[in-house]
């Protein structure tokens, strides 16, 4: 009897085997990617704030005030050929001192970007101001044709270490829910100098203001920022949020 109950049990066992293996292998395979998603739902779901965080915080909005300052200084240089021409600066010149800001932004920016990051970019952003600003003012001062190669290389290094520090700061101020709508920002911001200090300097000019004396009321408005930048939070949005998930997890290892 004993053993005819045990092998009875036996035959339960197989069939309870069986009958799961067959389950298993008629579910479906879930892709890696599924499961990624499925994980961020599950995030967000676990984390409102990732949900709630807005665009306009305190670290989106200062950068971007300072990103537009620089660039209303970049733009102001539309009227730098007719100053070289009216310097009697030879022709053949005049198209390299004009693009020698570009040169040096090609060198400049593969090399200092990769050592940018959340520990150092308001240091570098500070020094990209300053470099600029001395920049500006120094075209009240020379005429010559070295000295103007020289200076359009250094507001060139200015403007490409304050847009690196700049970049490095602003990916974590910008919600990862949010990062397609804070680049279209950024690329309109982009443009409002463009259309805007073009002609405020032609009229400037036009009303016997001296092109120099022009950059020197943008070095002003460079050096100014810096203010703005000592605003700049410590903690920006993504920081924050991300902390809080994984100091969770942390206190439930422990």
């Amino acid at each position: 009897d004993c053993s005819g109950y045990l092998a009875h049990k036996r035959c339960e066992g197989r069939g309870r085997l069986q009958k799961e293996s067959l389950m298993q292998s008629s579910s479906p395979v879930v892709p890696i990617w599924k499961n990624g998603a499925m994980n961020l739902v599950r995030d967000a779901t676990m984390n409102p704030s990732l949900e709630k965080e807005s665009l306009l915080n305190p670290g989106f909005v200062i950068l971007t005030s300072l990103f537009l300052v620089a660039s209303f200084a970049v733009t102001a240089f539309f009227h730098l050929q007719p100053y070289l021409v009216a310097l009697g600066i030879d022709p053949a010149w005049i198209g390299f001192i004009i693009s020698a800001d570009s040169v040096a932004g090609f060198v400049i920016q593969p090399l200092c970007a990769p050592y940018f990051h959340q520990g150092n970019y308001r240091r570098w952003m500070a020094v990209g101001i300053i470099i600029m600003a001395a920049a500006l003012i120094s075209y009240s001062f020379v005429t010559g044709v070295l000295a103007l190669v020289i200076i359009r290389l250094v507001q060139g290094a200015g403007f490409v270490t304050f847009l690196a520090a700049m970049m490095a700061g602003i990916v974590v101020s910008i919600p990862q829910s949010k990062s397609g709508q804070g680049l279209s920002i950024l690329s309109l911001v982009r443009l409002v100098p463009y259309a805007l200090v073009p002609p405020v300097v032609t009229c400037l000019i036009d009303n016997a203001l001296p092109f120099p004396t022009v950059l020197l009321g943008f070095a002003l408005l460079v050096s100014l920022s810096l203010v703005l930048l000592l605003r700049l939070p410590r903690h920006h949005s993504r920081v924050s949020v991300e902390s809080e998930p994984s100091s969770g997890k942390k206190a439930q290892t422990e």
